[in-house]
C-alpha cells in the first residue's frame, strides 16, 4: 500500500512539474529571445519599414516608399520565424502540413511556400543587418521594447 502512494505522489509531481514547465516556458532560445520585438528601418531612399518578431514565433513585416510622392506599401502577412546559424528564416507557408511535408510536394510538383534564410548580423543591443533577398538593411529595436 505504502509503495502505491510513493508512486502515485511521483506521477502526481511529476505532472505537476510538466504543467509549470509547460505554462513558464516559451521554447525560444536566448538567441531568438534578443531578436523577440519590434524593429524599425528608415532607408536613405525616403523608406520606412517595421518588422514584428512575436514570441509565437511569428512574423509581420510592413515597407513604405514615397518615390515622387506616390505612397508605396508592402504589407506581408504573417510568418513564422525562427533562427538557425546566423540566419532569420521566414516560413510564409500557413498549412503545418504543408510545411513539414514541403520537400515531398516540391518532388511532385505541388507548390509550398518557400523558406527565406536572412543572414543576420547584430551590430550592437539593439541594432541589427539583416541581408534580405534584395537588399541589406539595418533595423533597430524600436523605443517601446
Amino acid at each position: 500500500m505504502r509503495r502505491r502512494w510513493l508512486v502515485v505522489v511521483v506521477v502526481a509531481l511529476a505532472l505537476v512539474g510538466g504543467a509549470v514547465w509547460w505554462a513558464f516556458c516559451d521554447g525560444l532560445t536566448a538567441e531568438k529571445r534578443r531578436l523577440v520585438g519590434t524593429w524599425r528601418w528608415a532607408g536613405g531612399d525616403g523608406g520606412t519599414g517595421t518588422w514584428a518578431f512575436q514570441r509565437d514565433r511569428t512574423a509581420s513585416q510592413e515597407l513604405r516608399w514615397e518615390p515622387g510622392g506616390l505612397l508605396q506599401t508592402v504589407v506581408w502577412p504573417p510568418a513564422r520565424w525562427s533562427v538557425s546559424g546566423g540566419a532569420i528564416v521566414i516560413d510564409a507557408e500557413r498549412n503545418p502540413a504543408r510545411r513539414v511535408l514541403r520537400r515531398f510536394l516540391r518532388l511532385v510538383g505541388s507548390g509550398a511556400a518557400p523558406e527565406v534564410r536572412c543572414p543576420v548580423t547584430w551590430v550592437g543591443p539593439d541594432e541589427i543587418e539583416i541581408v534580405e533577398p534584395r537588399s541589406t538593411r539595418r533595423w533597430t529595436r524600436a523605443p517601446a521594447d
